[in-house]
């Protein structure tokens, strides 16, 4: 619903023209290791394309500190980077929808906020004009551990922020410090037969 409330929006604005929507998006990393996605809208304006991320939400909290306070969340930022890399296009705008019904729930509303993100030539990542704190050499280093992650038998670095793990149904196979991945499946797969054994 929310890519069809943008679209709608953008058709009606005659300088904008929607060239594509659901294009797909593919880049090898490494031989075997592939980033692909759906980009979700090609737009030209004033003789510029930009690439649209449209994202929704019925989560107050997003309401809060995206709608309201302009804080992107860094996964949907990174997703957009990503394929304005890939397409080499140094504009887009993350779209972020907050979705409600009225207060006599007869009405669903939308509140949306968009983000112009911008990439220079150095790699510096520009949303709605000031410097963010990460930049695309960053988001193509995450991309590597990963690949990495994927093809070689060590195991990649723990990430600095330990918040993450608290709901990473892997976090009492790390709190072991696996080394290598042989390892890491040994230390999963005892995990699996201590959680599945059967009481005495």
């Amino acid at each position: 619903l929310a890519e069809e409330y943008i679209v709608a929006k953008l058709e009606k604005d005659a300088t904008v023209t929607v060239i594509g929507r659901e294009l797909p998006s593919k880049h090898e990393v490494q031989s075997g290791v592939e980033i692909s996605g759906r980009l979700d809208l090609l737009v030209e304006q004033d003789g510029q394309e930009s690439i649209w991320e449209v994202k929704s939400t019925s989560s107050r909290g997003a309401l809060t500190t995206v709608i309201n306070q302009g804080k992107v969340k860094v996964s949907q930022l990174g997703q957009l980077v990503t394929y304005m890399t890939v397409r080499n296009i140094p504009r887009g705008v993350l779209s972020v929808t907050y979705m409600h019904f009225d207060k006599d729930v007869t009405r669903l509303d939308f509140e949306t906020r968009n983000f112009k993100v911008t990439t220079s030539q150095d790699g510096t990542i520009y949303i709605d004009g000031l410097r963010y704190k990460h930049s695309v050499v960053d988001l193509l280093t995450f991309y590597k551990v990963i690949a990495d992650a994927l093809t070689k038998p060590e195991l990649p670095p723990k990430i600095a922020n330990e918040e993450a793990c608290i709901r990473c149904p892997f976090f009492k196979v790390c709190a072991k410090n696996p080394k290598v991945r042989d390892d890491f499946d040994r230390y999963s797969k005892e995990l699996d037969e201590e959680i599945n054994r059967k009481p005495e």
